[in-house]
């Protein structure tokens, strides 16, 4: 089957047109980590609005693997943008593991096949703390404390001599 001149040029724009649809439109920016302890951090991106006039979702990806694979919604997600500009946003994280290293990056995305993706950068969480808070004894343990010190007791007062 041969196709006509015209008949390429309609498929070739259908094509770009379905794959201009999903572009990544909004230049954005993954910021270092910062508020690193051993179970939480905190992350920040940015992003520039070039005229869209909707709301943008904000997300930070985050996990121990790269590329990282859990989303996470930031504190400002959805921000209603209305006018073109540069707008920032963070997500606290917490519950990380000690001593860990996770990646993350920064990402917007329209719903409508317009997103922004900024560079995948990595943290280590602080080390685990060894000094934790001391533990309080049981009950049982109390019990048999106070059971050692009474056959203790009794053993001192069968060998005085009388």
């Amino acid at each position: 089957m041969r196709k006509t001149l015209a008949q390429l040029i309609i498929i070739t724009s259908i094509m770009y047109s379905i794959v201009a649809s999903a572009a990544e439109v909004y230049n954005t920016t993954t910021n270092t980590a910062s508020n690193i302890t051993s179970t939480s951090a905190t992350f920040s991106g940015q992003f520039v609005n070039p005229d869209v006039n909707w709301p943008l979702y904000l997300f930070f990806y985050l996990g121990t693997a790269t590329p990282p694979t859990d989303q996470h919604e930031a504190a400002e997600s959805p921000i209603p943008v209305r006018s073109p500009g540069t707008y920032s946003f963070t997500y606290n994280a917490t519950g990380l593991t000690c001593n860990t290293t996770y990646y993350y990056y920064a990402y917007v995305d329209d719903l409508d096949g317009d997103f922004g993706t900024g560079s995948t950068l990595s943290f280590t969480t602080s080390a685990c703390d060894a000094s934790g808070p001391q533990s309080i004894p049981t009950l049982s343990q109390w019990v048999i404390l106070l059971l050692v010190g009474i056959l203790g007791f009794l053993g001192l007062v069968k060998l005085r001599p009388s």
